[in-house]
């Protein structure tokens, strides 16, 4: 399996254009016969997004981003984790989404959320509660977000759920 990992550089509240970004990478991605593009955390919104977050022309805003990446993931044999903020019951969680073949798919919500230095995460984003695991081509991976990496249990969690790799 061909993984690349986008080094994108998202500009903070230009939703609009990180999208188009993103799909132009699906895009290449698929013609170079990768089968697996990886997103930096809230690729699509820019880090960090901040009070953007509670905008609701911002919501909105991000939500058709994704409900567009998805359609155009039709057109692609590549297997997307975006990073993106993920509105669901009420909450706004830092999220990695697993987009494949017109399909959305919850990869992982981020469950350790940084309040030091420049980081004011838990005053925006929800902790997320579950672990998530995805599969791609029958290899499950399992994907965490940022700050999460730094801690045992979501790996440790992950691993005892069959993850064969950790992103």
């Amino acid at each position: 399996m061909l993984i690349r990992i986008l080094p994108l550089n998202s500009h903070v509240g230009y939703v609009a254009q990180n999208r188009d970004n993103i799909v132009s990478a699906m895009a290449e991605a698929h013609r170079d016969k990768i089968r697996f593009l990886i997103t930096p955390e809230c690729a699509l919104s820019g880090y960090p997004p901040e009070d953007l977050m509670l905008r609701g022309s911002f919501q909105t805003a991000l939500q058709d981003a994704i409900d567009d990446i998805v359609k155009k993931s039709q057109d692609y044999n590549v297997s997307l984790i975006l990073g993106a903020p993920y509105y669901k019951d009420g909450n706004i969680y830092n999220a990695a989404l697993h987009i494949e073949h017109g399909k959305l798919h919850i990869a992982a919500l981020k469950k350790h959320l940084p309040d030091h230095g420049v980081f004011d995460d838990s005053r925006i984003f929800a902790k997320g509660q579950q672990t998530f695991l995805t599969d791609i081509d029958g290899v499950s991976f399992g994907v965490m977000v940022c700050e999460d990496m730094w801690y045992p249990d979501p790996s440790t969690d992950l691993k005892k759920l069959g993850a064969d790799a950790l992103i």
